[in-house]
């Protein structure tokens, strides 16, 4: 992901473009979907910011002996959570109309190409 926040709409609207990037660019860019939604001949990914979190804390709760690293993620929850307060203090300090979420969907159509993306 880098220093880039995959979950801003700068972001997506430089690197994905409608009836142009396909399911693979995406999957490139932001991995397997957390949730996948079909309505028809359509079908949507949906990314949630904080579940490679999530997920990564509830499975090291079930390895023995690994509760400092559920701890960790803990820890890094609560920091992502409060780097994000920071920023969203900073945008709205500055001025900038950038807009941030912690989740977006894309829409695929029938031959797997984005058709729209939203971002919450």
């Amino acid at each position: 992901m880098g220093s880039e926040d995959q979950f801003s709409a700068s972001y997506i609207k430089a690197h994905v473009v409608e009836g142009k990037t396909n399911a693979n660019d995406i999957k490139a860019l932001y991995g397997a979907p957390d949730d996948t939604i079909s309505s028809g001949a359509s079908y949507a990914w949906e990314y949630d910011k904080s579940s490679t979190l999530s997920t990564l804390q509830s499975i090291s709760g079930m390895i023995p002996g690994a509760s400092s690293v559920s701890g960790a993620f803990s820890s890094a929850n609560s920091a992502q959570d409060s780097a994000q307060n920071v920023s969203h203090a900073a945008d709205k300090a500055s001025g900038s109309t950038e807009r941030r979420g912690d989740e977006v969907i894309f829409w695929f159509d029938s031959n797997d190409v984005v058709s729209h993306w939203s971002l919450m």
